[in-house]
């Protein structure tokens, strides 16, 4: 069995990942354009601070949103604190998983965490 990089993983474990999971069959460039753009957006949010195109990018593109790639940014800027995990994940109803990828630069507190496991439960009683 090959290491990887990773101290603790084995190839196997990781060999069935496919990069075009976040891509379903049926996305055309538009749809393709505007997720990249959305996740764009979410990057970047703690030097745009527009929330108004952020729930506008939520209600247009939300339904049709099923894989979403997530880098976390710092908070200091930010006066709703990490609510804005919330909800996403209480307004994109075809989310089906939350890529999370972490930076050096940003560490992710317990308030983070929390606003999270709150967009899960709005999410399992809802039913998804």
């Amino acid at each position: 069995m090959v290491e990887t990089r990773q101290p603790g993983y084995k190839y196997s474990q990781i060999e069935g990942e496919k990069c075009y999971e976040d891509y379903p069959a049926t996305f055309n460039w538009r749809d393709l354009f505007h997720k990249l753009c959305f996740e764009f957006i979410l990057q970047n949010f703690d030097k745009i601070l527009d929330f108004k195109l952020l729930h506008e990018y939520v209600n247009k593109i939300g339904e049709s949103q099923q894989v979403l790639r997530v880098r976390p940014f710092s908070k200091t800027k930010l006066k709703s604190n990490h609510y804005w995990i919330m909800m996403l994940m209480t307004k994109l109803m075809k989310l089906r998983v939350l890529k999370l990828h972490g930076t050096e630069t940003c560490h992710l507190g317990p308030d983070f965490f929390k606003f999270l496991l709150k967009g899960f439960n709005y999410m399992a009683g809802d039913g998804r």
